[in-house]
């Protein structure tokens, strides 16, 4: 499936969901949107204005946005439940589709923190809440989960698809995050995993 595809499904709904800004739910065709505005307003592919913007300043030397013709160094394959091949083969954009290793995305947290990437402005704004029409407030800012109590404040999320599961878990109040990549898909215990590594660090 490609970006186009999805696009081209999208025109041929016939509803809503619900009413905009009424609700939140999570959606990957968004990012893909995303994805084609950022092609539109560059005037660069996505995978160039990534590498351009992001990949190649910040030194991330093992990550990739996937293109069916990209050789990636070190590549690890997915696996499912009965520890057969599934490998990622989607050719959509912006809701997934980059390969990376812990070590980048490490550097990927620490240019966010330091507002290398973005501005201090625009930083505190992706860690606000979205506040939906209603003035409910969802748990969700701009490309992420977000929780607060008086301990800690939290940004996170995570992702998975044909046999690769991943969760990026991050302390902004005291510069710590959780960076897990498994290519066992839904055999791993992600939650368990990240809860185990939560209690041995506090």
């Amino acid at each position: 499936m490609t970006n186009q595809e999805v696009i081209n499904w999208l025109f041929q709904l016939k509803s809503l969901d619900f009413i905009p800004d009424s609700q939140f739910k999570y959606s990957n065709s968004g990012y893909i949107i995303l994805s084609q505005i950022i092609e539109k307003v560059s005037g660069k592919s996505y995978s160039i204005f990534i590498n351009d913007r992001i990949i190649i300043p910040l030194k991330m030397n093992n990550t990739y946005v996937y293109e069916p013709d990209t050789v990636i160094q070190n590549k690890a394959f997915g696996y499912n439940k009965q520890q057969k091949p599934d490998d990622y083969s989607i050719l959509t954009t912006g809701d997934g589709g980059i390969y990376s290793n812990s070590e980048d995305l490490y550097k990927f947290d620490q240019a966010l923190r330091n507002n290398t990437l973005i501005n201090k402005e625009n930083t505190t704004l992706m860690y606000t809440p979205s506040k939906l029409s209603g003035g409910q407030v969802s748990n969700y800012g701009f490309a992420w989960y977000l929780e607060e109590n008086k301990n800690e404040k939290i940004a996170m999320h995570t992702g998975g698809l044909n046999g690769f599961k991943a969760l990026f878990w991050r302390d902004l109040e005291h510069n710590s995050c959780i960076i897990t990549l498994t290519n066992q898909g839904d055999t791993f215990p992600l939650d368990q995993f990240l809860h185990d590594i939560k209690k041995t660090i506090q």
